[in-house]
Order: structure tokens, then C-alpha cells, then sequence
């Protein structure tokens, strides 16, 4: 019997927005980590705001053991791409030539990022992260990296509480907090 097993979601908030959420930003995966999502069934599925990563498994307890110990030292890296451009607008982001946004679940918490609301403190040189910049999709501002040992937090895949909820929240501009 097949099971399909929710391991993360990221939700993308947006002050500028009533709602917080938006469909204005896209995840794409990377090369190495699309490999990776086939060998282990895996899929990227979006919704308003919010992208979630489901695993289908035979069966559960074995498949679950196998792939935490080839994982320990695994990431899923994504392109964080923008579907409207118009978006840097109105929210306090930023495009640096060879600079990123540089999002990941190492720091111990939900946030992705270092402060309350994403900031100039998330970026880092574009070297830092990829060997080959010119192979990158257009509009890409970001990338996320999501380490997979730390889903499960030091506890095993049936103790751990998934799916993990992960966040990434972005601020309004100032011109359009003044308007707000």
C-alpha cells in the first residue's frame, strides 16, 4: 500500500497584502535536487502563497528509516523566482547584482531567515551558493535550502511531527506602509 507523506510547506506572507499571501513568487528546484525528488518519489506542489513537498512511500516504516540515513547530510535547493516583477515595488526587497537572498531551516526555528521580515542580513554573494551563476534562471532573487535532517530535529521519522511548517515573510516598502 502507497502512502503519500507531507515532509514540508514554506509559506510565502506579504504585509503589503490584506491576506499576507499572494501567488506573485514561484520555487524552482534545482537540477540536483530534481534528481533527487525522482529517485525518491517527491513532489513541489503550490498553492496561493504556499509550497509543499510531498514524498509517496511503499512502505512506510523501512522506506521512512532507509531514506533518514541517506539524508542526513542532504538539501533541497530551490529558486525562489518572481512571477511578477511588479512585486519589488511594493515590498521592501532588493535585487543586487551577485547578491541573493540566502533562505534555510538551520537556525532552529519556523522563520527562514534572520530577522522578523526578510532584510538586507539575508543576502550573500551568489559565489557563495552556486559554482556556475550564468546557468541560473532568469528573475531569481533568492534561494532556499532546506536541510532534511532537520525536519525530524534529532528524533526519528515516526516521532517527528511533520509536515514542518516553514515561513518567509516579507515586508511592505515604506512609501506603501505610508499609504496603508
Amino acid at each position: 500500500m502507497a502512502f503519500v507523506l507531507r515532509l514540508f510547506r514554506i509559506n510565502l506572507l506579504h504585509t503589503y497584502y490584506e491576506e499576507n499571501v499572494r501567488d506573485d513568487f514561484a520555487l524552482v528546484p534545482s537540477e540536483a535536487t530534481q534528481q533527487w525528488m525522482r529517485r525518491y518519489p517527491m513532489r513541489l506542489v503550490a498553492s496561493l502563497g504556499c509550497f509543499e513537498v510531498f514524498w509517496r512511500v511503499a512502505g512506510l516504516t523501512h522506506r521512512l528509516q532507509t531514506l533518514q540515513e541517506k539524508m542526513d547530510e542532504e538539501k533541497l535547493s530551490f529558486y525562489l523566482t518572481l512571477k511578477h516583477p511588479s512585486v519589488m515595488g511594493c515590498s521592501s526587497l532588493s535585487m543586487d547584482r551577485g547578491r541573493v537572498y540566502y533562505f534555510h531551516n538551520t537556525g532552529g526555528g519556523a522563520r527562514l531567515h534572520q530577522e522578523a521580515y526578510v532584510s538586507e542580513a539575508d543576502k550573500i554573494p551568489i559565489q557563495e551558493l552556486v559554482s556556475h551563476p550564468s546557468q541560473l534562471i532568469k528573475s531569481f532573487f533568492g534561494i532556499v535550502d532546506i536541510h532534511l535532517k532537520e525536519l525530524w530535529q534529532g528524533q526519528s521519522f515516526t516521532e517527528a511531527k511533520l509536515p514542518i511548517d516553514y515561513a518567509i515573510h516579507i515586508k511592505a516598502s515604506a512609501s506603501m506602509d505610508a499609504m496603508g
